[in-house]
């Protein structure tokens, strides 16, 4: 059966707001969609086949129908990769003009992650640099190294317009400063996860500066330890003994998690624990180092939520993971800007939790992420902090 949540129906009532919709796809799933789109007032959406029904229409004649750039063309068909291979050789763009029911938003469906025996998960990276995308000539001895870490806001995978490290890497090219931008972050990440990366692999990457954008999904640690988070858990489980290259592996038990409460944990001062390792170790390098408390929707002052915020707020399931509600971010952000609040940052600490409180639109995509323009906003805000160390 086809089911939908309540933030795809939103996404959809968006974009059949804005754009005619055409729904592709196997006939009862098409119904069945059709009919509820019509209980939330979206009717008259066309139907696309990929072979000659009588009623839809063909593929062949889709772009006689709907051209590139004037339609939505919504997939429902399981295999996501054939659908789109045919729809993107026609000259419609993923993202923009046709998305995936199953995740439908923005997200780029076609970004690869490897499984890492460490990090649970890594991204493939540029060939040569894995777990890293270059922005710039990595051969260039003379330009300056800068690497990027954090989670789904900043990795260049998670969706398809521009990430902020690309907009940095555009203002230090505005100002005539050499450099290349090592984009290392992750979707899902914690700090715990970007600090074993930083020792793992950035300095492999000989760097002069590392800049963390961060603190959201600190909120996901699980049994109360500063390095378990659920993604490791379920990569664990999936491994059986018999799959797993090793001698012993008759004595391989599945993966099981520290049952146990680390002392004084606290999320954010855990968050902010591992950020001042990573400053340590990176000083012990001789590598600056700059953290970024990262902003989200229920970050902003109560008078600055637009209307359009307040509709989010009252869809729950667009604010992101199940059972997190809007109070729940607020809560998570008051606990990381208190923490802040009490602690000297030295230079190397920001709080950027408030950078889009006078932003005349919305620039958020759900409750954390956000579009191409606050991309760009993170970009020039984390320029203008630490301006003098990228150049």
């Amino acid at each position: 059966m086809l089911r939908v949540n309540g933030r795809t129906f939103y996404a959809i009532l968006r974009d059949g707001s804005e754009k005619e919709l055409f729904l592709f796809g196997p006939r009862s799933r098409v119904d069945f969609l059709d009919a509820k789109l019509k209980m939330i007032g979206i009717e008259g959406c066309k139907r696309v086949s990929d072979d000659d029904d009588g009623i839809s229409i063909p593929l062949s004649r889709l772009s006689e129908e709907a051209p590139p750039g004037g339609c939505m063309i919504v997939l429902l068909h399981d295999d996501y990769f054939a659908a789109a291979d045919l729809l993107e050789g026609m000259g419609y763009r993923p993202g923009w003009d046709f998305r995936w029911i199953k995740r439908y938003g923005m997200e780029n469906l076609r970004t690869r992650y490897r499984f890492d025996p460490m990090l649970g998960f890594n991204t493939v990276g540029d060939e040569g640099t894995p777990g890293f995308f270059a922005l710039g000539d990595p051969e260039n001895r003379a330009a300056k190294r800068i690497v990027i870490l954090g989670g789904s806001s900043t990795d260049p995978g998670s969706y398809l317009f521009r990430s902020w490290p690309e907009y940095l890497k555009d203002l230090l090219d505005e100002v005539g400063a050499a450099s290349v931008v090592f984009n290392g972050a992750v979707t899902g990440y914690t700090s715990a996860q970007e600090a074993l990366k930083l020792m793992r692999d950035v300095m492999a990457l000989r760097p002069d500066v590392v800049v963390s954008l961060s603190g959201i999904n600190n909120n996901h640690l699980v049994n109360k330890h500063p390095f378990y988070i659920d993604y490791n858990m379920k990569l664990g489980s999936y491994f059986a003994s018999h799959e797993a290259p090793t001698v012993n592996m008759s004595r391989l038990l599945p993966f099981e998690a520290l049952d146990y409460q680390a002392e004084g944990f606290d999320k954010y001062e855990w968050w902010l624990d591992h950020e001042r390792a990573m400053r340590y170790f990176c000083e012990l390098k001789g590598v600056r180092f700059f953290c970024f408390l990262q902003p989200n929707l229920m970050s902003k002052r109560e008078e600055a939520i637009l209307p359009e915020e307040r509709e989010y707020l009252l869809n729950r399931s667009f604010m992101g993971r199940q059972g997190l509600t809007p109070q729940g971010y607020r809560d998570i952000t008051r606990g990381f800007c208190d923490l802040l609040a009490r602690t000297p940052g030295d230079g190397w600490l920001f709080d950027l939790t408030d950078i889009f409180d006078g932003e005349p639109r919305s620039v958020y995509e759900d409750g954390i992420h956000v579009n191409e323009r606050g991309n760009e906003l993170t970009a020039k805000a984390v320029f203008d902090c630490v301006s003098e160390a990228l150049r």
